[in-house]
């Protein structure tokens, strides 16, 4: 148990010292509470996204790091030699500009695209067994009508609420005439 949380410990002391620099570089653009919450939400960004198991996380949770990384340097430049800040040649404000905007508009779209925009964006959690469960089937309009639910993946009408689990658990039924096969997720900590 102290073995695991020594080996934790570190993890929100390290995130706070990052913080501390996106914030104090955010505050050059921003007021300090906006400041304040993008600092938390890049740092929760790489740890969350570093912890997922799809693989298309980990390329988001690299770029919120580099962004943090660049948003640190800053800081540390501009408190060592805060004269920098003083009469900039339009050059010097682009790239500030740059630096703090680009950044965080590339960032937030990754991450939106990989939590909101994806498939399998829904979030699978854990049943006893370990496995993921899967979310309740989807219905068709063609099929509310007649109350039967339809398959996730292709739409079509099935004649169970026991095949649309199924088909969302391991694919497209055989009476959908698809054959999609899909992996379940194994969850671990």
């Amino acid at each position: 148990m102290i073995k695991l949380i020594l080996s934790r410990a570190p993890l929100p002391l390290l995130a706070l010292s990052a913080a501390w620099g996106v914030w104090v570089f955010q505050q050059l653009f921003t007021p300090w509470y906006v400041a304040a919450l993008s600092a938390i939400a890049f740092e929760m960004v790489y740890i969350a996204l570093s912890m997922e198991s799809r693989p298309a996380a980990q390329p988001v949770a690299i770029a919120a790091v580099a962004v943090s990384v660049l948003y640190n340097v800053g800081a540390a430049l501009f408190h060592l030699r805060p004269a920098l800040l003083i009469d900039r040649p339009l050059w010097a404000d682009v790239t500030l500009a740059v630096a703090h905007g680009l950044p965080l508009a590339v960032v937030a779209y990754a991450v939106s695209l990989l939590l909101l925009h994806t498939q399998h964006s829904i979030a699978m959690l854990p049943n006893a067994s370990g496995a993921a469960i899967t979310p309740d089937p989807v219905y068709s309009l063609d099929a509310i009508g007649s109350g039967l639910p339809a398959c996730p993946h292709c739409g079509a009408n099935l004649p169970s609420k026991q095949h649309a689990g199924a088909a969302a658990r391991w694919g497209c039924s055989p009476t959908c005439g698809h054959r999609v096969a899909l992996k379940t997720t194994e969850v671990t900590e």
